[in-house]
């Protein structure tokens, strides 16, 4: 009797029994009410099917309570225990791809760090121009100020350069 409660022949296919393939269609709640409705239908019909004895439809009952039990203590370890290898390898391979654009992604950071560099160098210049122009088309007393700005300036940007190449030498080898 064992064998016909526990793991009936007629519920086995490929090797694998049909309420873990539920379990993987319907899911693990699906699967605990299913549970729960045939063992209200084996305690119900227990003995009045013909070919089944009341010792057999009680048993079927219990295996049907221990399952949903045995479900409900463990949905989520029992579903991650039932993805396919397919899904599995899937996940693997996304991985694998993120760490390669990661990779990529960390080989790209010096050209982009140095063309952000640059382009901040290019915007320092063109203010030091546009500030030496002004200086030039400016009355005298303007000038004297416009002087004194720019050499201010252009001491800032070779000190902005001087710590760009600093940087660039200790973070960029």
């Amino acid at each position: 009797m064992s064998e016909q409660v526990n793991h009936p022949a007629h519920y086995q296919k490929g090797g694998r029994e049909c309420i873990d393939v539920m379990i993987e269609k319907f899911g693990t709640e699906a699967v605990i009410n299913f549970c729960e409705c045939n063992e209200f239908k084996y305690k119900w019909r227990a003995g009045l099917k013909e070919g089944n004895s009341a010792e057999t439809d009680r048993a079927k009952a219990a295996w049907y309570r221990k399952k949903a039990e045995e479900l409900k203590g463990n949905t989520l370890s029992s579903e991650i225990k039932l993805l396919s290898e397919e899904m599995a390898q899937q996940l693997v391979d996304t991985l694998e791809k993120a760490n390669k654009v990661s990779q990529e992604f960390y080989d790209m950071l010096p050209a982009v760090t140095n063309r952000i560099v640059d382009m901040v160098e290019d915007e320092l210049r063109g203010k030091m121009l546009i500030n030496l122009r002004r200086l030039a088309e400016s009355s005298f007393l303007t000038r004297w100020y416009w002087k004194r700005k720019v050499e201010k300036s252009k001491t800032e940007l070779e000190n902005i350069l001087i710590a760009t190449a600093k940087w660039r030498e200790e973070n960029l080898k």
